[in-house]
């Protein structure tokens, strides 16, 4: 059972990381969709756990990257000084 201050510990089960992801749960078990998310897992024995604050920053690089995404969308010249992405700076 999930009490109201689970979050407070700093590792997460696939349940509790799931709740605070916002994901379901099926999803976050699934390896090869937690690659491909780039989602920092920790294994301990055959136990998956999630590190709150190694989750906080993915959710922050997630943040970011969709906000340089939109701005790229919007107006390219904000985005890198106009410059395409993977080209020197």
């Amino acid at each position: 059972m999930m009490t109201s201050n689970m979050f407070d510990r700093p590792r997460l089960t696939v349940a509790e990381a799931a709740a605070y992801l916002a994901v379901s749960p099926r999803s976050l078990s699934d390896r090869g969709w937690r690659y491909r998310m780039g989602i920092p897992t920790l294994k301990l024995g055959r136990s998956v756990r999630f590190d709150r604050a190694a989750l906080d920053r993915w959710l922050q690089r997630q943040q970011e990257r969709r906000s340089r995404d939109y701005l790229d969308i919007v107006n390219p010249a904000l985005v890198d000084g106009g410059m395409e992405r993977g080209g020197a700076r």
